[in-house]
C-alpha cells in the first residue's frame, strides 16, 4: 500500500533535466544575489526597470533548490527583467562588473553542460560566476516554455481542497508526452546541423526519461488507485481508461487483466 507522493517525483525528474543548465542557474541566482543584497542595488535594479520601461508589477525572485516549481517562477520572471539585467551589466560605474569581475583564467570558465553539482556559484578561478550572457538567457527561455507542463502538473496534484486522483494518471501521461516530444523535435534534424542548443536539449530530456522510466514507465509501477480515479470520473469512465492502454500500452497483457 505504499504510495509515493506524485509532486515529489516530478520534482525528482526535472532535477534531473536542470543539472544540465548547472552553470547557466548558477549565473541567474547569482546575479539576483547581487540586486538582492542590498537597498540600494535594489532600489537601482528598480530605476533600470523603469528606464526600460518593463510593465511588471512583480519582482526577481530567489528559488529553492530542492523544489523545481521554485526554479521555474526564478526563470519565468528573470526573464520579464532581462532588459533591466542587462542595463546594469553595460553600466560602467555600476558596481555589478566589479561584482563579476574575473581575474586571469577567464578561458576555464565554467560553462556548458556540467551537471557536476561542484562548483557552488563559482568558476574554477574561484571568481563569481556570471552576469547571464545571452546564450544563458536563451536557454532559459527555451526550458521556461518546456517546464511549464511540469509547473502546472504540480500545482494540480498538490491542491489539498478538492480530489486530484482522477485527474492524476493523465496528467503522468502529459508529462511522459511532453519528454517524447524533446526527442522527436532533436530527431527531425540532421546531426550535423544540430546546434549546442539542441544537443542540450536532447541530453536533457534523455535524463529526464530516464528518472521518468524508473517511476512510472510500466504500468505495474502506476498506483492503481490513479486508474481507479479515472474510471469512476463519469466523464472517462472504462472506455477511457482501455483506450489509453491500446494506444499506450498496446500488447501488454498486464491492460487487459486490468480492464477485465
Amino acid at each position: 500500500m505504499h504510495m509515493r507522493c506524485s509532486a515529489h517525483i516530478i520534482n525528482l525528474i526535472v532535477k534531473e533535466g536542470l543539472k544540465r543548465l548547472e552553470s547557466s542557474i548558477v549565473a541567474i541566482r547569482n546575479a539576483i544575489k547581487f540586486v538582492r543584497s542590498s537597498p540600494s542595488l535594489l532600489s537601482y535594479f528598480k530605476m533600470c526597470v523603469e528606464m526600460k520601461k518593463i510593465e511588471c508589477k512583480g519582482l526577481v525572485v530567489m528559488d529553492v533548490p530542492t523544489k523545481c516549481n521554485s526554479t521555474y517562477s526564478m526563470f519565468d520572471a528573470a526573464l520579464k527583467f532581462r532588459k533591466a539585467f542587462d542595463r546594469m551589466g553595460d553600466d560602467p560605474d555600476s558596481s555589478c562588473l566589479m561584482y563579476f569581475k574575473e581575474e586571469e583564467g577567464d578561458d576555464e570558465r565554467i560553462e556548458g553542460i556540467e551537471g557536476s553539482g561542484k562548483d557552488k556559484g563559482k568558476s574554477k578561478t574561484n571568481n563569481t560566476v556570471g552576469p547571464p550572457s545571452d546564450e544563458y538567457w536563451e536557454k532559459f527561455m527555451t526550458f521556461v516554455i518546456f517546464l511549464r507542463t511540469f509547473y502546472d502538473v504540480t500545482l494540480k496534484i498538490s491542491a489539498f481542497l478538492h480530489p486530484t486522483s482522477y485527474s492524476t494518471f493523465h496528467d503522468l501521461l502529459a508529462i511522459d508526452g511532453e519528454i517524447r516530444e524533446l526527442y522527436k523535435y532533436d530527431v527531425t534534424i540532421p546531426f550535423e546541423e544540430r546546434t549546442a542548443m539542441d544537443i542540450l536539449l536532447n541530453d536533457m530530456a534523455a535524463s529526464m526519461k530516464k528518472k521518468y522510466d524508473k517511476y512510472w514507465a510500466e504500468l505495474h509501477k502506476v498506483n492503481p488507485f490513479f486508474m481507479i480515479g479515472v474510471m469512476i470520473d463519469p466523464r472517462f469512465k472504462l472506455r477511457n481508461l482501455k483506450h489509453i492502454f491500446d494506444e499506450i500500452f498496446e500488447n501488454n497483457p498486464t491492460c487487459d487483466r486490468l480492464v477485465a
